[in-house]
């Protein structure tokens, strides 16, 4: 009896040390592919800020791959509207706003131009609106939430991201697109005021007084300036 119980506790060691180290190995091997996983969209996340473009395509497996999917959701709808606003502020027909075939056509009232110079503000005003919700705390947690992740991926999704220096950057640049274009409309306000006061001769605008001619050199002295500092800020 007792060879029998000593070889039964001797099985069931056995058993218990092969329990342990199963379990060890399939622990091991969780925080390998977990790990393995996490490098994945870490990679990704590295490919998104450097480039700004988004490859929709989900690479990592597991509880990663939601994190994943949300992160790239997430920053293709915020670099569609980014580029959105770059494109608005690289528009040709804003550059011709005091192109001399211009104000031979719309002058001197200059409605056409006006309009587009609206619809550009509000179009700029709504893209910009957006782009700072994006970025806002309240905004990213409501995101979190929607994505349904645990908390550590929560953590992940609210940390790895960071897109509030961009929309810092272009605040920056609007800040200076929106004194161009003010400066567009002073120039163009300016003409129509003072109608009487020139015409174009020799494809310029030529005024019938030193003083009229002084101050619109004034405006567009002013305006250039701010193209100057537009430009010398998109460039960063």
């Amino acid at each position: 009896m007792q060879k029998n119980s000593g070889s039964i506790s001797k099985v069931l060691i056995v058993i218990a040390v092969i329990v342990v180290v199963g379990i060890i190995l399939a622990i091991g091997a969780y925080f390998i592919f977990d790990n393995a996983q996490y490098t994945i969209v870490s990679e990704e996340v590295n490919k998104i800020n450097t480039s700004k473009t988004v490859d929709m395509n989900i690479k990592s497996k597991g509880r990663y791959q939601n994190l994943e999917k949300g992160i790239k959701e997430y920053a293709n709808e915020y670099y569609e509207n980014f580029n959105k606003l770059k494109e608005l502020y690289s528009k040709d027909d804003l550059k011709n706003c005091l192109a001399i075939d211009n104000i031979k056509n719309d002058g001197p009232n200059f409605d056409n131009t006006k309009n587009t110079i609206n619809v550009t503000k509000e179009d700029e005003t709504k893209i910009k609106t957006r782009l700072q919700e994006m970025v806002s705390d309240e905004y990213l947690n409501k995101k979190a939430e929607e994505l349904n992740l645990d908390s550590k991926m929560k953590e992940l999704f609210l940390s790895t991201l960071n897109l509030k220096s961009d929309v810092e950057a272009v605040t920056s640049i609007s800040e200076s697109y929106d004194k161009c274009l003010a400066g567009i409309e002073d120039i163009l306000n300016f003409l129509n005021e003072n109608q009487s006061g020139w015409s174009i001769k020799n494809e310029k605008i030529m005024f019938n007084s030193v003083d009229l001619l002084t101050k619109y050199n004034s405006l567009v002295s002013t305006h250039k300036i701010n193209q100057t500092q537009l430009a010398n800020k998109a460039r960063k």
